[in-house]
């Protein structure tokens, strides 16, 4: 049964205590009302465990804020949250449109530059981000004394004369707990081989991100991504403070994964006495790439569980990292993403990932 506010209530004792079910946990649809995120759809998720989300119908059934007893865990660009109708995709010009936020997906035909091949136009970082999701549905559902909040909705990249790929996502939360999971299915629908690119670009910005903050990883292997990287950022699993015009770091980090082929990462702020953790398959999903910006007024921190390193569509053909879908194939990601909160839990964390080869 789920634990609200320090008590554990049954079904039945819960409801004698409230008039309307979603008084203490629910999903709340929503509108923005102004600004350049007007008339942006979404849904405020609260599982009544001190943590909440926003997922975004309009941009991808992407999740744009994350908080936990109101301390903010997402990165917030300085274009801010913006609707998909004021896009502009060409060349580098999405970076005056792209708010970030937690997590944006980036995929499933390109991640990286821009890149133009076989008579199509790939994004920087694909088209999923900013397409509006459908087949959108949402609700509590009880099982016996206990309920989880559930959403659940398809992507589709497709193009006339080209792809047709799926993705179908689940997001749920259990009541009383300070963690979620998505649950993405994959599917080439179209009747020719597709290359498949993705990323979750999560992204962690100011308090938790600060000074000091550590990346917590089974690392294996680490790969710096540029020359910048390899010269200036030798310690990539600690935070520095912000450097006014500073030139980002991207590492491509291998983890060492258990027997079912999980693993995990996490992001630590001992100042606050509180992370992020993220769980997930390593089968399609290779590489954790780090993305550091530690750049004033661009202060950030990505934990990007990919297929692929951020080179593109060209490179990464050319280095083996682009994987193929057959007509109708499917794969299958579940990510889990949760709150540290105190050492203890930190401390339980680090011991889940011991020994992981």
């Amino acid at each position: 049964m789920p634990d609200i506010y320090g008590q554990s209530l049954t079904r039945r004792e819960y409801l004698a205590r409230v008039g309307d079910i979603g008084q203490c946990f629910g999903i709340r649809a929503m509108q923005f009302a102004s600004g350049k995120a007007a008339m942006v759809r979404g849904y405020e998720v609260d599982p009544a465990g001190g943590l909440r989300f926003f997922v975004s119908e309009s941009k991808g059934f992407d999740l744009f804020d994350m908080s936990y007893r109101g301390v903010r865990f997402s990165f917030v660009t300085k274009a801010s949250y913006t609707s998909p109708f004021l896009t502009e995709e060409q060349g580098m010009a999405y970076r005056n449109n792209l708010g970030a936020g937690f997590l944006y997906t980036a995929g499933l035909s390109n991640v990286g530059g821009p890149v133009e091949e076989d008579g199509f136009y790939h994004n920087v970082h694909g088209n999923l981000k900013n397409i509006p999701a459908e087949n959108v549905s949402w609700g509590s559902v009880w099982d016996g004394d206990d309920c989880t909040l559930k959403l659940s909705a398809d992507v589709r990249d497709a193009a006339f004369f080209g792809r047709n790929l799926l993705l179908h996502r689940e997001i749920s939360a259990h009541v009383g707990e300070k963690r979620f999971f998505i649950r993405d299915t994959i599917e080439n629908q179209g009747f020719a081989d597709e290359q498949i690119m993705l990323l979750y670009h999560m992204n962690l910005g100011y308090p938790v991100l600060d000074e000091g903050t550590q990346l917590f990883a089974p690392v294996i292997h680490e790969m710096p991504l540029s020359e910048h990287t390899r010269k200036n950022d030798p310690d990539y699993a600690r935070m520095i403070a912000p450097i006014d015009n500073n030139e980002e770091y991207l590492h491509a980090l291998t983890l060492g994964c258990d027997e079912a082929h999980r693993t995990a990462c996490a992001a630590w702020n001992e100042r606050l006495g509180l992370g992020l953790y993220i769980r997930y398959n390593t089968d399609w999903l290779k590489y954790l790439i780090q993305w550091k910006c530690m750049s004033s007024g661009d202060y950030a921190l990505g934990m990007l569980p990919s297929t692929c390193r951020p080179s593109g569509r060209a490179a990464n053909r050319t280095n083996g990292d682009l994987r193929t879908l057959a007509p109708f194939g499917r794969f299958e990601n579940l990510i889990e993403i949760g709150v540290l909160d105190g050492r203890a839990e930190l401390d339980e964390y680090l011991k889940s990932i011991e020994g992981l080869r």
